[in-house]
This record gives structure tokens, sequence and C-alpha cells, in this order.
């Protein structure tokens, strides 16, 4: 399967309940509320997971795995404890 190709631009917004967000990464401040784009998809997969400073404005991109679980062991399942007996239960 071919891989997909990622837009060469991306949209973002500001949604920071901070307000002007400074983004040394694009060397100024964005506006509270600000539409902006980037165009370094890898800058973009960074403020894509930050959901609680930047809203995605473009549908269908693949961002890959979440940075802050990836790589990460997945959970060990429950252990399972055994059943109640009938005294356990009529107790």
């Amino acid at each position: 399967m071919a891989k997909k190709q990622q837009p060469a631009t991306l949209r973002f917004k500001n949604v920071s309940p901070l307000g002007d967000l400074e983004v040394p990464a694009l060397g100024r401040v964005v506006a509270a509320g600000e539409e902006f784009e980037v165009d370094d998809f890898e800058l973009g997969v960074a403020l894509h997971w930050q959901p609680g400073n930047f809203q995605s404005l473009d549908d269908g991109v693949d961002w890959g795995d979440d940075p802050a679980t990836a790589g990460q062991p997945a959970p060990a399942p429950a252990e399972e404890q055994p059943a109640a007996t009938d005294e356990e239960v009529n107790a």
C-alpha cells in the first residue's frame, strides 16, 4: 500500500486558554483565536498533539501515533480474579 502523501501546508488555530502564544519554531507570537499555516510537517505534528493549545483545521491528515504514548508498552491486562464461591456470595 502506498504511503499517503501529506499536505504541503497545514492549517491550525490557536485555541489555548492562555491566549496569545509565543511559538519559537515559527519565530512569532500566535494571537488567541488566530488561524495560521505551517509548511513543516514535523512541526505540524508537534502542534497537532497539543489539542489544548492548537486545533488542526485540516481533515484526513495521517498524524501518526501520539508521541506521549508512542513507544510505550501496551498496558498489562487486568489480573483475573477467581470467581466468587457460593459461600462468599451468600456471606
